[in-house]
């Protein structure tokens, strides 16, 4: 971080990462154009497809796949034009023979890899299958090097991470469960697949939990990470605070509130301990909390705390913030209990009117949006408004 201002294109790709794993997108993005003005000018074929790539996955962490689409398909045009209609990839410039080294390969299989995602997370499955022959097709050669298929997973365990992350539950369900089933058939003892595994199923048990039919397995899938974390040493703090904030999420929807109790302290002791402290994280945190003070009937510490994790800031500048507007919602339900209606109502229309926003093309968004309808409509049939009601 320190040699940020040094004009190394390693150095702002690095920066550019960092802070998109921090959740800081526009410092990501502000790097990763240093990064971009650096490979225009020096025209090396390889940085101008990494900086590409990485604008794609900044606008696919912030749900804007449209925008992801685009970048990875320039990406890609870097190397040659790809006809989605006939499947076929037409390299330009790279050799006359058109056979990829290795570095070129992992690049642009893990290209099609994202545009399978993509397509995938917006319901294009016959396009998506179309990227899965051709990511299929230009994988590296030396595929039995379990490395390559541990940076395949982890990527698609990120996209899963993302989708939780933003409440897009079914949508983390249908990514992360095959990727489950995957790691269950490999039998690997090595620690990197290991730690994929604990992870890949706590996440998987986090979006079980908000799905009413898969509910009932969350907490096998939660218990097995923390089961492999158990096994697994030297786990790093922030692995440990994922863990402990799937736990504190699936034992408390299965009603297990003292054993979620125990998880949410154990995410906080790892948190603070952790090398990234990304807010996402404390605001899930805080949340988690709050969601069980308010079960206990103490509104007062549960608003506190749900107060606290909009202090952070998370997504405050994102027109789409669907934690931003759980939170909303959480403070007017607690104060709707206090009764304190005219309060509750200020912010529930601060939550509907991101939720409103949210709506546009989206499941959960719509989902959310009649809750809030719901929310309003009780406090003012409790105000005796009954016409608004």
């Amino acid at each position: 971080i320190a040699d940020l201002d040094t004009c190394n294109f390693d150095n702002q790709i690095s920066a550019a990462d960092y802070m998109l794993i921090r959740g800081e997108y526009k410092n990501s993005w502000d790097y990763n154009s240093r990064a971009l003005s650096i490979a225009n000018k020096s025209g090396i074929r390889e940085q101008n497809v990494i900086v590409r790539s990485q604008f794609g996955d900044i606008c696919l962490y912030n749900n804007n796949f449209d925008k992801a689409d685009a970048y990875y398909r320039e990406a890609i045009d870097r190397y040659g034009k790809y006809d989605a209609n006939t499947e076929t990839f037409y390299f330009g410039g790279v050799d006359d023979e058109n056979i990829l080294a290795f570095s070129d390969s992992l690049l642009i299989s893990s290209l099609f890899m994202k545009l399978l995602i993509v397509e995938s997370i917006r319901g294009h499955l016959d396009v998506a299958n179309g990227h899965m022959v051709m990511f299929m097709e230009y994988k590296p050669s030396e595929t039995d090097d379990e490395s390559y298929w541990t940076n395949c997973l982890i990527w698609t365990i990120g996209i899963g991470r993302v989708m939780v992350q933003i409440g897009q539950w079914q949508k983390a369900f249908d990514i992360l469960s095959p990727i489950v089933l995957m790691i269950d058939e490999l039998h690997s003892d090595n620690p990197s697949i290991k730690i994929i595994s604990m992870v890949s199923n706590a996440l998987l048990a986090q979006a079980e939990a908000h799905i009413i039919k898969e509910k009932s397995n969350s907490k096998k899938h939660v218990d097995r990470a923390l089961n492999d974390l158990s096994e697994v040493p030297f786990v790093n703090n922030e692995i440990r605070t994922s863990i402990f904030v799937a736990a504190s999420n699936v034992y408390q929807a299965n009603h297990y509130y003292l054993k979620a109790f125990e998880f949410i302290d154990s995410a906080k002791v790892s948190y603070q301990n952790s090398f990234i402290q990304d807010t996402i994280t404390m605001c899930t945190l805080l949340n988690n909390a709050g969601q069980l003070y308010w079960r206990e009937r103490n509104w007062d510490k549960a608003i506190e705390l749900f107060q606290e994790a909009l202090a952070t800031g998370y997504d405050s500048d994102n027109e789409k913030s669907p934690i931003v507007s759980m939170l909303l919602y959480n403070i007017g339900q607690n104060l709707r209990e206090k009764n304190l209606l005219d309060s509750a109502l200020i912010y529930h229309y601060k939550a509907l009117e991101i939720r409103e926003r949210m709506a546009e093309g989206s499941d959960i968004g719509i989902y959310t949006l009649a809750e809030s309808y719901s929310a309003i409509e009780k406090i003012y049939y409790m105000k005796q408004e009954y016409i608004k009601a």
